[in-house]
């Protein structure tokens, strides 16, 4: 195997058919706008091509409707189809953030499949146009089973990084020598993987893996496995950010790589300035009223909630630091395994008693912020981000630097950053 920087096979021969690519992605914000860049920049390739999102309603809202609406409107050739809204599953069939995830996409099987089978009736009538591949993002590994139906080549896409990838391909053949969640736990050895350049700590794998809980290593296992049945994996990264990893996934065991990053939304379009207007425009005139590179921004995206004692860990960490600060605050969803976060409805009370009061005019809290037009002004030093691609939207006199605080959260991945502020 060989890994192709191009993107998607593409051929360019004169009279080739039309073709018409289906993706399916997670719900949450991130992935939904990392997808659509991707759709973007194949359909730049080529007029001939055009792209059906099919669109998971989320158990709650997260604020991405505008969005979309958004590219509708301002991209043809991009379509979207929002899917009938299903009831999330039943809580004695999970104990695990995994598990609802997976099950909850599992159920939208029958409204991929009548997606499909609508999409190939449409396409086979105009005689003109093929329906050619699924993409799926990394949790829907289960609609490779509907693709195959339909004789349809499945893709993923993996939004994350290369080094991330290579343990989750291999994790496999790990369980096969720690075969469960609590071994994994109590392994006191580093171990080895094929994408990183150093052995590491059982505790630096993703949380589903070493926290003990069977049903989220169990659906994490599962996701792993399935990731060899697709055709091709096409990867959120770029061969100078990440050259061992990608280099040691030519081993001809996987399916065929594709890094296509960075994927940016430089325009800003998935701001929430769509759905927020008013705090748009609080949140970046408090921007232009602060010093250049004196701000640090946390944001943990949509699945980055915390409850109250741990609000005040970062609290308590934000006010003696001294530093300027912009937080996204959200909570952590209060039903068993829903990993989507919300704002907190009253932030002062999971709060330090008088934080607001001591750190005003230095500090901001919001429930969300337009992170795209957030981490390119001038204002911002630095960031404490899910991804390490955040740090490619930080920006100083034109250029872009890795100004990032390295952070290792949930799914404890990405390279170590230390901040320059």
């Amino acid at each position: 195997m060989s890994c192709d920087r191009n993107g998607l096979e593409n051929n360019k021969r004169e009279g080739m058919e039309k073709i018409e690519l289906v993706f399916f992605p997670v719900c949450g914000a991130g992935h939904l706008f990392s997808t659509v860049e991707l759709a973007k920049r194949i359909i730049d390739r080529d007029d001939r091509l055009s792209i059906t999102v099919l669109c998971m309603q989320p158990p709650s809202s997260c604020g991405i409707d505008p969005y979309v609406e958004s590219l509708a409107a301002s991209i043809p050739a991009i379509r979207f189809i929002a899917l009938p809204q299903v009831d999330p599953p039943s809580p004695e069939v999970y104990t695990s953030p995994e598990g609802f995830a997976s099950l909850f996409i599992q159920s939208h099987k029958p409204h991929v499949r009548n997606a499909l089978t609508q999409l190939i009736s449409s396409c086979s009538g105009a005689g003109t146009v093929r329906v050619a591949g699924l993409v799926i993002d990394f949790f829907c590994t289960s609609m490779i089973d509907v693709a195959n139906e339909f004789g349809i080549p499945s893709y993923l896409f993996f939004s994350s990084t290369a080094g991330l990838l290579g343990l989750m391909l291999h994790l496999p053949t790990l369980d096969t020598q720690i075969p469960t969640a609590t071994e994994f736990k109590d392994a006191d050895t580093e171990l080895k993987f094929p994408t990183f350049v150093n052995p590491v700590s059982p505790f630096s794998l993703p949380k589903p893996i070493w926290n003990g809980n069977e049903d989220g290593y169990k659906w994490f296992l599962y996701h792993c496995r399935r990731f060899k049945e697709t055709k091709g994996i096409i990867i959120n990264t770029f061969d100078e950010l990440e050259s061992h990893a990608i280099n040691s996934l030519s081993d001809g065991q996987t399916p065929k790589v594709y890094p296509v990053g960075p994927l940016l939304d430089l325009e800003g379009r998935s701001s929430h300035s769509l759905s927020h207007p008013t705090q748009y425009k609080e949140i970046m005139k408090w921007l232009d009223e602060q010093p250049p590179l004196s701000v640090v921004l946390l944001c943990f995206g949509s699945l980055g909630g915390f409850d109250k004692a741990q609000v005040k860990e970062i609290a308590i960490g934000l006010e003696r630091s001294g530093h300027r600060f912009l937080w996204s605050l959200r909570q952590a969803s209060k039903e068993k395994g829903m990993i989507m976060s919300g704002a907190y409805p009253n932030p002062e009370e999971v709060l330090p008693d008088g934080f607001l009061e001591r750190t005003e005019g230095r500090g901001m809290i919001r429930g969300w912020v337009p992170q795209v037009k957030v981490l390119a002004h001038p204002a911002i030093g630095g960031s404490w981000p899910t991804q390490p691609s955040e740090g490619l939207y930080l920006t100083v006199d034109g250029t872009r630097h890795w100004r990032v605080c390295g952070m290792v959260y949930r799914w404890r991945h990405g390279p170590s950053m230390r901040s320059n502020i």
